[in-house]
Order: structure tokens, then C-alpha cells, then sequence
């Protein structure tokens, strides 16, 4: 926008075309918005009346057939209105907009999406390495756990045993007479000399084996399992068996039971992992002398062992019928015993610990005899090099 030297033929340019090269390859003209104007004459006042507009005409964003790459984008200027205020030119100053084109979007997509699944895939392969490392010290700490002392785990197996026992017996009592039901009980059965046998797993295996230890939890949104990489199975990489458990080169051997499925204790002992594993355990608990019959009553009661059998003919060691019932023979049985235990004898056993307390030294050493008295002597035989030396004669025997 201009003026002449003439001012009766001055000439104002309204529309003029602008090429602008984009900053960046790959990217079209989007809009051109109006910036700051100034007049460039000596005036001192400001042009007004300023009215224009920018549209694009070309925004260089497709090439094209036969429109080649790095051409310039091509905007408009358009003066509807405008009061120069004795300048000869406007010098304006626009924003040009610039967006990415389609092919650039779809480049950085594709790179996008590129990267994403190099991260994911190195993220996957960083998550399987600590889940390989991680099951690696899993299994050597777990071989490491030192058993438990065999008499600590053998009383916990007893009192477990004691406890099934006891419940049935006393047919859940509970309350201020469970004392009382405690104190028949003892005096009935000898509950402190029970013995209990565990039953082999073969009789009723388990079928729901788990393989090995649980695997530590690794933070990814798939999941990741272990395959013929990172584990070498029983047989080689194809071979199915449900016992399989995870050992390394510097791992110790499993516990017993651990390749057929047993579920084992790690600090137990091979007796822990078999009374684990025991489909049934039969416990002997002994009756005390003279108390056989009371022993069969309370066994008949319904919530303890019942009467289911008790009815059937006994039968002798030929397998004949006797006439009797099992429960007449084992009856007599018990009268039987109960005339070899007299009544005091088996008071006094019941409660001699009452009457005079536990003396755990009772018939041991005494030490208040005489000075270097004899206490114990026998006589032993030990083992020579067959050489046993006897006294010689100087002189020969007389005869």
C-alpha cells in the first residue's frame, strides 16, 4: 500500500500476495492472523480506518503431482478500509500459523508407535528378567531354610492328633463342665502314653498338586510366564509332568514329596511332609486297667465312635460262629482284665500324682550313704587281639 508523488494520482495498492516458507519441513500454513501496523512517513498521526483481512491461498501442505517439495505457502492481504494519514506506505506486521501435514502426522504416528513397541518389548524383556532372577533367589533361599528340631515338630503333630481325638471324645463340650468330661476322660483312657501312625499318601493321593513355589509378583500390564527359555523341564522343554518343581544349579535338593506333588513345609523334616500329605492318621489311645468296660460305654456314645458293628456274631479263630456278639466278647474281655486290677490299684494309679506331687528323682541315686559306697556294678566282656597274657613259670612243674 502506496502513495504516488502526485497526489491527484495516487495509487493504493488493496491486494498483494505473500509467499512465506515454512519453518519446519513438513509443515502447511494454517491461518495468518493481523499483527501491529505502522505509518512510514513523517506524520504524527497513526493510520486509521484500518480494515484487512489474510486468507490463505495456497498453504504448500500437499505436494502433489508436478508440485515439488519445499515450496512456499501463499497468503493474501485484502485493505477494505483504510485512512493513511498523509503516509505513503503502512508497514504491517502478521502471525503466520503453521500445522504439521497429514504425511508428517502419519510419519510420527508410525514413529510413535514404533518406539512404544520397542519400550513395551524392552519392558517386557526387563520384567522377565526380574522374574527369572527373582524365582532364581526364591528357590535357592527356600532350599536354605534350616528343618526345625525333630522333637519340636513331632510334639506339634502330637498335639494335633490330641486335639481330633480329645474333640471327638468330649463331643465339643465346652464350658464349666468341660473340666469335668476332661477329668473322665483321663481317668478312662491314658491319654499321655497315646500313640498315633501315620497312614502312607498312597492309599488316597492328592490329585490338586501345585508345581513348585509361587512365583513373585512383577509389576507389567501383561502376563509373563516362564517358558522353554528360561526353564529346562523334567525330560526337556516338551515334557508334561504335574509333579515338576523348580531347581537351579546352585540350588539345594527338594524336601521329600517334592517331585510327586506332596505339599511340603520348608523347615519341616521328611515325617512333617508325610503326616502333611497322610490321608488318615490311626492313633492308639490305652485304657487304663479296669476301666475297659467303661471305656466301651463311652466309646458307644452316638458322637464319639457309635455302635455300628457292635451287633455282628463274633466269630472263633477256625471262623466259626460263637453265638455271641462282638460286643458280648469284647465285654467279657474286659471283665476278664477287670479281675487282674483290683479297685485300689487302680485308684492309686490314677492319683498318686495328686496325693504326693511328681518326684522325678524317686528311685534314682541317692547320695546320702557312706563314703565311696557301691552304687551300680556289672560285669562286661570286651574284645581282645585274642593275646592274653598269664604268668610264666620260672621252673618247670614237678612229674
Amino acid at each position: 500500500m502506496r502513495e504516488g508523488p502526485d497526489r491527484c494520482d495516487d495509487v493504493i495498492v488493496a491486494s498483494f500476495e505473500q509467499p512465506v516458507h515454512a519453518p519446519v519441513a513438513g509443515y502447511k500454513l494454517a491461518h495468518v492472523e493481523p499483527g501491529p501496523y505502522r505509518g512510514t512517513g513523517s506524520s504524527s498521526t497513526a493510520p486509521s480506518t484500518w480494515v484487512v483481512r489474510y486468507p490463505v491461498l495456497d498453504d504448500a501442505g500437499d505436494t502433489g503431482p508436478g508440485r515439488p517439495a519445499g515450496r512456499p505457502a501463499v497468503f493474501q492481504a485484502l485493505l477494505h478500509q483504510v485512512n493513511f494519514e498523509d503516509h505513503p506506505t503502512v508497514e504491517v506486521t502478521v502471525a503466520c500459523w503453521w500445522e504439521p501435514t497429514e504425511a508428517l502426522v502419519q510419519a510420527r504416528a508410525a514413529e510413535h508407535t514404533a518406539a512404544l513397541q520397542g519400550y513395551d518389548q524392552e519392558r517386557q524383556r526387563s520384567a522377565k528378567e526380574a522374574l527369572v532372577a527373582g524365582v532364581r533367589e526364591r528357590v535357592e533361599l527356600a532350599g536354605r531354610v534350616a528343618p526345625r528340631p525333630s522333637e519340636d515338630l513331632r510334639e506339634e503333630e502330637r498335639i494335633l492328633v490330641f486335639r481330633r481325638i480329645l474333640d471327638r471324645l468330649l463331643g465339643g463340650a465346652t464350658g464349666p463342665d468341660a473340666h469335668l468330661l476332661s477329668e473322665r476322660i483321663r481317668a478312662i483312657f491314658d491319654v499321655s502314653q497315646m500313640l498315633y501312625f501315620v497312614a502312607p499318601d498312597w492309599w488316597q493321593p492328592r490329585r490338586d498338586a501345585a508345581e513348585g513355589l509361587p512365583l513373585p509378583e512383577v509389576s507389567t500390564d501383561g502376563q509373563i510366564e516362564l517358558g522353554p527359555p528360561e526353564r529346562v523341564r523334567f525330560g526337556g522343554a516338551a515334557a508334561m509332568r504335574p509333579g515338576n518343581y523348580l531347581v537351579t544349579e546352585s540350588s539345594r535338593p527338594a524336601p521329600l514329596g517334592s517331585s510327586i506333588g506332596w505339599l511340603v513345609q520348608l523347615d519341616g523334616d521328611a515325617l512333617r511332609n508325610a503326616f502333611l500329605n497322610a490321608p488318615w492318621v490311626k492313633a492308639v489311645l490305652p485304657v487304663r486297667p479296669g476301666r475297659e468296660l467303661a471305656a466301651i460305654e463311652w466309646l458307644k456314645q452316638p458322637h464319639v465312635e457309635g455302635s455300628d458293628g457292635l451287633d455282628a456274631d463274633a466269630v472263633d479263630e477256625r471262623g466259626r460262629r460263637t453265638g455271641q456278639t462282638i460286643e458280648d466278647r469284647l465285654r467279657a474281655a474286659a471283665r476278664e482284665i477287670a479281675v487282674k486290677a483290683g479297685e485300689d490299684e487302680r485308684y492309686a494309679a490314677e492319683q498318686r500324682v495328686f496325693e504326693t506331687g511328681f518326684d522325678p528323682l524317686r528311685g534314682g541315686l541317692g547320695l546320702g550313704g557312706e563314703p565311696l559306697d557301691v552304687f551300680a556294678q556289672w560285669v562286661e566282656v570286651v574284645p581282645t587281639r585274642q593275646v592274653v597274657p598269664v604268668p610264666y613259670p620260672s621252673e618247670a612243674p614237678p612229674g
